[in-house]
């Protein structure tokens, strides 16, 4: 009976039954093949590159890492919000190029923020990130704070 049962497992293939070297080869013939996840979704990017601290839903976790509900839509619209949505030290030094932050940028605003947003809202773009996030702010509490309170240049090239 059981030389039956071998004969008729023969020929037959499974996961189970692959040599242990052959499926560490396949997975990683797979994942080079796959499409990387940096996807052209700015969503997807969010994700890799936010959501850690913010949170998939924006909400982050007050008072240090601020909330993206509502209030960056407000801030981008005050003098010195974009340049300071952008210098940022978790935005600035995101580890994509200019345009692929830009594109998060408008992602975050137009998802979290939407409803405060200005009417005449212009979407960021890849120039105008690079103009500014090389100047990584050492304070972004304080210089939010500031901005809020409309009580400095907006201008301001330090921290």
């Amino acid at each position: 009976m059981k030389l039956q049962q071998q004969a008729n497992l023969r020929g037959r293939c499974t996961l189970g039954s692959l040599p242990a070297t052959v499926l560490p080869v396949l997975l990683l013939a797979a994942a080079l093949l796959a499409p990387p996840l940096q996807a052209e979704d700015p969503k997807i990017a969010y994700w890799l590159h936010c959501s850690g601290c913010h949170r998939q839903d924006g909400v982050g976790v007050p008072p240090e890492v601020p909330t993206l509900i509502r209030e960056p839509g407000r801030i981008e619209a005050l003098p010195g919000g974009r340049e300071y949505l952008i210098r940022i030290p978790g935005v600035s030094q995101a580890g994509v190029d200019d345009a692929r932050l830009a594109e998060i940028l408008n992602y975050m605003l137009e998802t979290f923020s939407a409803e405060t947003l200005a009417k005449d809202f212009q979407p960021f773009s890849a120039e105008e990130v690079s103009r500014h996030r090389h100047r990584v702010l050492k304070n972004p509490l304080k210089r939010r704070d500031e901005i809020l309170a409309g009580t400095t240049d907006p201008v301001e090239t330090g921290g």
